[in-house]
């Protein structure tokens, strides 16, 4: 009877360990080196009868080996996999694991994705709209999410691992950091005056303008914006070379006749390279 019983108990037992889902059945419970670490990740996809490309393989290597990654690699060629390899190495470790993407939607598929992979426990959410599990070992979340944290936490996040989704969005200038400060510096200004639509919207593009014209706050706006590095071009008079400090990288003049330009040439090209 105590034989039957004992094999009642190892079948169910094995039937839950089915039920877990597949990366976390295969995480180890006790510490290992990161050849251990990669034998396990490797059973897993043996188990699941993927066959690695040769860029995902080389990655993977590299990851386990506790190297930087940047994979680019075509639509279809198995990034997400990559990505998977990395955070199964910080569940592994017993790290604090973060995967960014651009936009809500693509992290809210990523957390239902990763809840598969890992389990629902393992996962959270955070998009500044919702909050799920947050102390859970793996957060997605939007890459100004994971900004936010890290300008206001630094180490103490605790985090060891990110992974970042669509890396490309960093050349976007509407998804930056550097955006979303001057998003917020506008956006707390006065534009109450027959120009202040135009002066706006040039400011949100990035592009300053400066002469004596303008009322004091317009300009005032313009060097605050401009000594925080967050305008690529300002559109001025003379009144930049009048004791102005500006980090500028370059001036163009469009024209350096009369006798007052040429008196402001000195003090105005003298900005340049003041960053």
């Amino acid at each position: 009877a105590t034989v039957v019983v004992q094999e009642a108990e190892e079948e169910l037992a094995e039937d839950r360990l089915q039920q877990k889902p597949w990366l976390q059945r295969h995480l180890p419970t006790g510490s290992g080196t990161s050849e251990d670490l990669l034998l396990h990740f490797m059973q897993a996809l043996e188990e699941r009868g993927v066959q690695l490309y040769e860029a995902q393989e080389e990655a993977i290597v590299e990851i386990f080996s506790g190297a930087h990654v940047v994979l680019d690699t075509p639509t279809g060629s198995g990034k997400s996999l990559v990505a998977v390899a990395a955070l199964f190495k910080a569940l592994a470790e017993g790290g604090k694991a973060y995967y960014t993407s651009p936009t809500k939607a693509l992290t809210s598929e990523k957390f239902f994705d990763l809840c598969r992979h890992f389990g629902p426990a393992s996962v959270g959410m955070a998009t500044g709209d919702i909050s799920l599990n947050q102390r859970a070992p793996l957060i997605c979340c939007t890459a100004e999410v994971l900004a936010s944290i890290s300008l206001h936490e630094g180490q103490a996040s605790g985090i060891t691992t990110v992974v970042m989704d669509e890396f490309h969005y960093f050349a976007d200038p509407d998804r930056g950091s550097a955006w979303e400060a001057l998003r917020k510096a506008v956006e707390a200004a006065n534009f109450a005056s027959p120009f202040g639509a135009e002066l706006r919207a040039l400011l949100l593009k990035g592009v300053g303008v400066h002469h004596a014209g303008l009322l004091p706050r317009y300009r005032r706006l313009v060097e605050q914006l401009s000594q925080a590095s967050l305008l690529a071009l300002v559109c001025g008079t003379d009144t930049l070379g009048v004791g102005v400090n500006v980090p500028i990288r370059s001036v163009l003049f469009t024209s350096i006749a009369g006798p007052c330009i040429l008196k402001q040439f000195e003090p105005i090209s003298a900005c340049c390279g003041r960053l």
